[in-house]
């Protein structure tokens, strides 16, 4: 039994030898990408997220005040925020909303555990949570005034740049983490680069320019086609139903 299984591996050996294929190792030219140049990148003093505090500080003899729902700072584009300014990489809100402390911190914890402050840095582009938010204590009647302020948030509008991560670091070693922290927040946000939002810039232009259709959603709204001023509110008229 032990002759006929050394002869059937015997066989199997020189079956594998025969069959078994011969590489050449060859010299050739090899067509790679030069590496990026990062001699414009400067590092900030602190590389990592700042800590915000849950209570926006006050002096002592100032009481906090109670504010309005003012939706209207989240509503329509950012016209400030909306550039990188310090780093090639960001996330950037998509809707408008308001950003709680708790996911602040959260997207803080993300990026504390991901940034190699070595070779890589980010920095806030918002300001610590200051809107007051007021509620009323649960199983109370209502009426009796406002309710006492419950927490701190800080609103936020579309096209708003949230943080940024820069370094000698490429879009690929960042992009996995910044998604996931993208995808925590309390509204649709993407994570983008600067080539990114100027190749969007330049698609816009030019299909502005060369749009040969007349019948676009701002000319149908002023000589209201079809009675549709019925359906429409004055943000429509003012963003051509590109925001809410």
């Amino acid at each position: 039994m032990l002759s006929r299984c050394c002869l059937s591996t015997r066989l199997l050996c020189r079956k594998l030898e025969f069959h078994s294929p011969v590489c050449t190792q060859v010299a050739s030219l090899m067509r790679l990408e030069h590496p990026p140049n990062y001699d414009h990148v400067e590092f900030p003093e602190k590389r990592k997220l700042k800590f915000f505090d849950k209570v926006p500080k006050l002096p002592t003899d100032q009481r906090p005040q109670k504010m309005m729902k003012d939706l209207a700072l989240m509503r329509g584009p950012e016209l400030i925020h909306n550039k990188l300014q310090y780093a090639e990489f960001g996330i950037q809100a998509v809707q408008g909303g308001r950003l709680r402390h708790g996911q602040i911190e959260a997207v803080r914890g993300i990026m504390y555990r991901n940034i190699d402050e070595k070779r890589m840095f980010s920095i806030w582009r918002i300001d610590q949570p200051w809107q007051a938010v007021t509620k009323k204590g649960q199983g109370k009647r209502m009426g009796g005034g406002k309710g006492s302020i419950d927490r701190y948030e800080f609103p936020v509008r579309p096209d708003r740049i949230i943080l940024e991560v820069g370094g000698t670091v490429e879009f690929q070693e960042v992009r996995k983490f910044m998604e996931q922290a993208a995808h925590i927040l309390p509204f649709k946000a993407r994570v983008v680069t600067k080539e990114m939002l100027m190749k969007e810039k330049e698609e816009e232009e030019r299909i502005k320019r060369e749009n040969m259709n007349p019948f676009t959603f701002e000319y149908c709204a002023k000589r209201n086609f079809l009675g549709m001023n019925v359906w429409l509110s004055p943000y429509d008229y003012r963003w051509h139903n590109k925001y809410r």
